[in-house]
């Protein structure tokens, strides 16, 4: 069952451009090999990321997500389900 999430957080103060850096190689790393793909858009206040993958997957991310300490306040903005992904790699 291939779904989508998207989600919004504030962004610590503490969390550095090298934190990005690490945050954006580990989701390359993890993510492909779990079938997620999408693509993470961040400022210096906020992040939103869009994922998408089968559902348990997702869902399993986010878990893990919500607990970052980089950011806070984690909002999911929407879940669904989809015909095709949009950021295929």
């Amino acid at each position: 069952m291939l779904a989508n999430l998207v989600y919004l957080s504030i962004r610590k103060k503490a969390c550095t451009e090298d934190d990005i850096a690490q945050i954006l190689a580990k989701a390359e790393q993890n993510n492909s090999k779990e079938g997620i793909t999408g693509v993470l858009l961040y400022s210096a206040t906020r992040f939103v990321q869009y994922l998408e993958g089968e559902f348990q997957q997702i869902d399993g991310l986010y878990s893990k997500i919500k607990r970052d300490p980089r950011h806070e306040r984690v909002t999911l903005l929407h879940t669904g389900l989809i015909q095709q992904r949009y950021f295929p790699s």
